[in-house]
């Protein structure tokens, strides 16, 4: 599986502490296996730690943002096998709850949609269930308009 630099990722470990170090320089080298570099910002600061990619039992990874930012609608989004989706703002059904979950203060909320018909399926899809499912995505074409008011909310 790729990953991206800067994409947003949850990761989770699954295993027993065998060891616990107190001190500032601990490192942790897993040779010439594949792995990602992964940094956490908290409170007390920046922390950054390798991971490695061998032990898919016991170290999860789920996409949670592209590297490229949020997905606004308007844009035109590839995925690991380069097939297009486009991002659309979507209006729920008011009384259907699953469906308001992650609307906006506006009441909507954005969606992925497949412009390739097929294994994809048809219906609009949230954008971190196309990211963790066919990730990493990579955003080919963002309107000038959209770009400039994420540009604004930025200032």
């Amino acid at each position: 599986m790729t990953y991206l630099p800067g994409e947003i990722v949850r990761v989770t470990l699954t295993g027993k502490i065998v060891e616990v170090i107190d001190g500032d320089n601990v490192n942790w080298d897993v040779g010439d296996e594949p792995e990602i570099r992964f940094s956490v910002e908290g409170q007390a600061g920046t922390a950054g730690m390798v991971i490695p990619l061998t032990l898919p039992d016991a170290i999860t990874i789920e996409r949670v943002i592209p590297a490229d930012g949020e997905p606004q609608p308007g844009d035109l989004w590839t995925d690991s096998k380069g097939e297009p989706w486009f991002c659309a703002a979507h209006l729920p059904e008011p009384d259907d709850r699953e469906d308001m979950k992650g609307c906006n203060s506006e009441g909507w909320r954005t969606v992925l949609v497949p412009v390739n018909v097929g294994p994809y399926g048809s219906s609009p899809q949230r954008p971190e269930e196309v990211n963790q499912q066919y990730g990493p995505l990579i955003l080919v074409y963002r309107p000038a308009r959209v770009a400039a008011s994420a540009d604004e909310a930025v200032a």
